[in-house]
């Protein structure tokens, strides 16, 4: 199997499932010598786009035409003989997401919540090889005895994440912050229940 670290990505169309059309994106008026075999790259590119103006910016350069199925972008790799794509897709300018230093800061605002941190570890269980991920693993298991010695003591724990390699990175990333984003929404959504019973029981 082939390792992340010489792992060859394509930013390309998903027209169906397992249907996949990679295209010449050095030619897109935004392109500004990124690597489009690298997650990084392709990241750099995307993240000072939205979905529609990639889209428009294609249909312009005639990459594809509007009878062409579109179901969204994805970034895909070769393995074992099949085309996969990462889970955590594209990151677009107009998608929430977490720099590195926002994730080391969202760690310690919710270093003492149980729940939030048990479903960051949870996330360890698939796709983490390196020596970094293992130590930042063990730390977020025993967060409390480093918050216990200070901020400042956790927040030096915690800058191993820099260590780790960029794909590592970018999924633990986009997935906390795609996790909390739908935490927000859930409770939101209670809330908005809450209040509109509370509304019909005044009323009734």
């Amino acid at each position: 199997m082939e390792s992340n670290a010489t792992r060859k990505y394509l930013l390309a169309i998903k027209r169906d499932n397992n249907d996949y059309l990679p295209l010449e994106w050095f030619r897109s008026r935004f392109y500004n010598g990124e690597s489009f075999n690298s997650l990084e790259g392709i990241d750099s590119f995307t993240s000072h786009l939205t979905q529609q103006e990639l889209l428009d910016d294609g249909l312009d350069l005639g990459l594809y035409d509007l009878e062409d199925k579109f179901m969204n972008f994805s970034i895909i790799f070769h393995e074992n003989g099949k085309w996969r794509e990462v889970k955590e897709g594209c990151v677009f300018g107009d998608v929430p997401q977490f720099s590195d230093e926002e994730f080391i800061e969202t760690i310690m605002i919710y270093a003492s919540n149980k729940e939030v941190i048990n479903n960051i570890t949870n996330l360890f269980n698939k796709g983490f090889s390196s020596e970094a991920s293992k130590q930042l693993f063990m730390i977020l298991k025993n967060i409390g005895t480093f918050l216990d010695k200070g901020e400042n003591y956790l927040r030096a724990a915690l800058a191993v994440f820099n260590s780790m390699p960029y794909e590592e990175r970018r999924k633990l990333r986009l997935s906390t912050c795609y996790m909390l984003v739908n935490r927000i929404q859930k409770k939101n959504m209670a809330y908005t229940k809450n209040y509109n019973d509370s509304k019909k029981d005044d009323i009734m």
